[in-house]
């Protein structure tokens, strides 16, 4: 290969990695901006923010309970099935407790609420932002006086925490429940047996780590969201680019987050 294919190679990988750093100081910027404008007008507008706060919640939070619900018992459900079913072939019967802790608890409940989250509200909130910015009632806002992140991503960003929260524990709840049932249905096992093998598995350290990816998870999906929509023009054609990467980044970095969470956490406590 000729050096100007490598040096071509070289540059493009150089402008690649300072546009994903650029990218993510934005993100964090954002972040940080919104933690100070609470701080900021704790007082003034308050009463506004906190009504903001319980929309989002009742939207992306009450509103997903009946799918987060349906898919929890799905998922829970068919989880035991195949452990039942390879479990006595693996000689790994008495390791449904662990089984559950392990797939439901500390992976599926928040990555699945947190993948749901995202198509349906972090979609609607870009839209609806999006929309605002290409209308200008985001420059009306500033010129109002009130300012656009107080105003807008600071609901959203305590919503989708409180709501991924929320949510994850109806959703954990309702597979231990689908578990439960397919369990008794295939080798009679009884409910305070069931539970038992859960809570001997259960550690300090599962609920501590599911509640910060819930934090983080929620943090992440609405910054990100909120940052996409106010960083286009005023086109409408950029409201639906905006959204996709909105959420297509939202689960990239929420995926990318797990895995250093889980390696970071179970690791270190192993070798504790």
């Amino acid at each position: 290969m000729s050096i100007i294919f490598w040096k071509n190679l070289f540059f493009w990988a150089g402008e690649r990695f300072f546009s994903l750093f650029a990218y993510i100081y934005e993100l964090l910027a954002l972040f940080f901006n919104t933690i100070g404008a609470f701080f900021k007008y704790r007082k003034k507008g308050r009463s506004v923010t906190r009504g903001d706060v319980i929309f989002q919640i009742l939207f992306t939070g009450v509103e997903a309970i009946p799918i987060i619900a349906i898919i929890g018992l799905m998922l829970g459900s068919i989880l035991i099935i195949q452990s039942n079913t390879l479990a006595p072939k693996l000689g790994a019967s008495s390791f449904l407790g662990k089984i559950m802790v392990i797939g439901i608890i500390r992976e599926l409940g928040p990555l699945v609420t947190t993948f749901i989250v995202i198509g349906r509200s972090g979609a609607a909130l870009s839209t609806y932002l999006g929309n605002m910015k290409v209308t200008n009632e985001i420059d009306a806002l500033e010129v109002m006086g009130i300012d656009p992140v107080h105003a807008k991503v600071l609901p959203a960003l305590f919503g989708f925490i409180i709501s991924i929260f929320g949510l994850t524990l109806v959703f954990d709840g309702i597979a231990v429940m689908g578990g439960f049932l397919f369990s008794n249905l295939i080798v009679g096992m009884p409910l305070n047996t069931f539970l038992n093998a859960i809570m001997e598995e259960l550690s300090t350290i599962d609920i501590v780590l599911t509640a910060i990816k819930c934090a983080l998870f929620g943090s992440v999906v609405s910054i990100t969201t909120c940052y996409h929509s106010l960083s286009i023009g005023y086109s409408f054609q950029e409201v639906p680019q905006a959204t996709i990467k909105a959420v297509v980044n939202s689960i990239v970095f929420t995926v990318l987050l797990d895995t250093i969470l889980t390696v970071a956490f179970y690791a270190g406590f192993n070798a504790a």
